[in-house]
């Protein structure tokens, strides 16, 4: 079973026809970048406690221009290994849900020997409310040793638990720490057969607990109505309103606000239980209003629209490709707005019956929307081969490469790398326990 990627703002992006998303998972014991939980049967009630634990060993190639993150200057390349583990308890039955889980894990690197520990807890609740309504509800703790300041949150929530070369904090080997709250509820209400609204309420808190950075705070309110005019084809209407706040010890919140209003229409093709296609595109206007720490109050508007298109071309085989332009904040570094583009392709499958691969690369670009001569890019890719030993077994290899550039970013933090580039590749065993219930 693929573990669950948790994607807060999943409840302000685009959704897709599960009809078209019917493929069948690998084996249970799935780890590594490409790791997913598969969705249970919802006719069958399910009461589960689990354990799985991923141990890594690999090598990093980190280059850098001498920039000091911490006190300390990058290393340029070290051995790193890690160990994970997870307890995860899900109860279901029919549209109820309730699941916990708890995960820590513990990195190690040669270079001056070294150690970062994180961990993570969340949970889960959806419910219905008469037969029209339902609510979910999700809820984060993190702590997190890594730098990474959110280049692909404008994709996050569209791709559907896609991972994004190096964006999970439990590969960061950095002198810097995150405390990371996140939460989201939603409330949905199906009108008919055929239109469904839905209205939801985000917040982040992100806060640095050593090393440098500033404090985030995210909060954002959703409303979107889709109606499918066809059995398989819709159209959805959405708007949002986010408030970003970014300060640090000496200095005030910056605050960004912004109106975001979309249409968008999906089409799904399916043509066999496991064969098909689902296609997604829209657009819209984003309106600002900055309020910056050295400048006067301003607003504009910008253009806005996303595309995505997955291909389910076997029983175990699929590819994604999600594209979005928007605005967004690179969070805990500075708090100017930015319009970027942000593209993710994506592929992975069984070859064999116990042999799966899987592939990703992404891209994303922005500048800042006052008057563009603040950039940032970076770009990765992540590939991985997973052999399944038994039920509860598996080995992984997985390489990956990723990269960033940041141009006259205003206010800066302090030792943040400008230019970062970075190569890994491990090798690593998962082993998942079934300690009770029915699976």
């Amino acid at each position: 079973m693929r573990r669950l990627v948790f994607v807060i703002v999943a409840c302000l992006a685009a959704s897709f026809d599960a009809a078209a998303q019917g493929i069948d998972r690998p084996p249970r014991a799935t780890g590594g970048i490409f790791a997913q939980r598969r969705a249970p049967d919802p006719s069958r009630p399910t009461r589960e406690l689990s354990a799985m634990f991923d141990f890594f060993g690999g090598y990093d190639d980190n280059v850098t221009d001498g920039v000091p993150v911490g006190g300390e200057v990058l290393p340029q390349s070290t051995y790193v290994g890690r160990a994970e583990g997870e307890l995860r308890y899900r109860r279901a039955r029919g549209p109820r849900l309730f699941e916990i889980f708890g995960r820590s894990y513990f990195n190690h690197a040669t270079v001056n020997d070294n150690q970062f520990v994180g961990g993570e807890v969340a949970a889960q609740a959806a419910a219905p409310i008469g037969r029209r309504f339902d609510v979910t509800a999700n809820g984060s703790l993190g702590y997190e040793p890594t730098f990474l300041f959110n280049a692909f949150g404008s994709l996050s929530g569209q791709m559907e638990g896609a991972p994004v070369p190096d964006s999970s904090p439990t590969l960061g080997i950095t002198d810097q720490r995150w405390l990371v709250t996140t939460g989201s509820v939603m409330l949905a209400r199906d009108w008919n057969a055929r239109q469904r609204m839905e209205i939801s309420y985000t917040g982040g808190l992100r806060r640095p607990a050593r090393g440098p950075g500033l404090e985030s705070l995210t909060q954002a309110a959703a409303l979107r109505h889709e109606w499918r005019f066809r059995r398989n084809s819709g159209v959805q209407l959405g708007y949002a309103y986010t408030d970003t706040r970014q300060e640090n010890e000496d200095g005030p919140a910056a605050p960004v606000k912004a109106h975001n209003f979309d249409i968008g229409l999906r089409l799904a093709k399916p043509v066999t239980a496991h064969r098909g296609t689902t296609f997604l595109a829209g657009g819209g206007a984003a309106v600002l209003q900055v309020s910056p720490v050295d400048g006067p109050n301003f607003q504009t508007t910008l253009p806005t629209g996303y595309g995505s298109l997955r291909v389910d071309m076997a029983r175990t085989w699929s590819m994604t490709a999600d594209v979005r332009r928007d605005v967004s904040v690179l969070q805990g570094i500075t708090p100017e707005p930015f319009a970027s583009t942000a593209l993710t392709v994506r592929a992975d499958g069984l070859i064999a019956e116990r042999l799966q691969i899987g592939a990703s690369a992404a891209y994303a670009r922005g500048g800042a929307v006052d008057d563009g001569a603040a950039t940032f890019e970076t770009s990765g890719t992540t590939a991985q081969v997973q052999f399944f030993v038994a039920r509860y077994f598996s080995i992984f290899t997985t390489h990956r490469f990723y990269r960033h550039r940041l141009e006259d970013i205003l206010g800066e933090v302090e030792a943040f790398p400008l230019r970062f580039d970075r190569t890994s590749i491990q090798f690593g065993v998962t082993i998942w326990l079934p300690l009770a219930g029915t699976f």
